[in-house]
């Protein structure tokens, strides 16, 4: 039989506990963005306001998707590092 490593089993359930708790959050992120600021409540700004919040109103929700994005990867890539998958120790 083949020994598997403790040290692997024990990060990759450390990174399912965070990845899972991330995703359950990015959920919860993309639900109200998508339902409280589906309208134009983010295109009043003013002419003065600073340029990271003018990126930030413009790509408020390529932001909040994009986290779910990331926190969903990195959940199925550490249960695929809990069964050893190659492709998810490179990830």
């Amino acid at each position: 039989m083949e020994s598997r490593s403790t040290f692997v089993s024990v990060l990759s359930w450390i990174f399912i506990i965070g990845a899972g708790f991330g995703s359950v959050i990015g959920i919860m992120q993309v639900i109200m963005v998508s339902t409280m600021f589906s309208g134009d409540e983010l295109s009043s700004m003013p002419a003065d306001a600073p340029a990271f919040a003018k990126i930030m109103q413009q790509y408020f929700h390529l932001f909040v998707y994009g986290f779910f994005a990331i926190t969903l990867f990195t959940f199925i890539s550490s249960i695929a590092l809990l069964k050893r998958k190659n492709w998810a120790r490179l990830a």
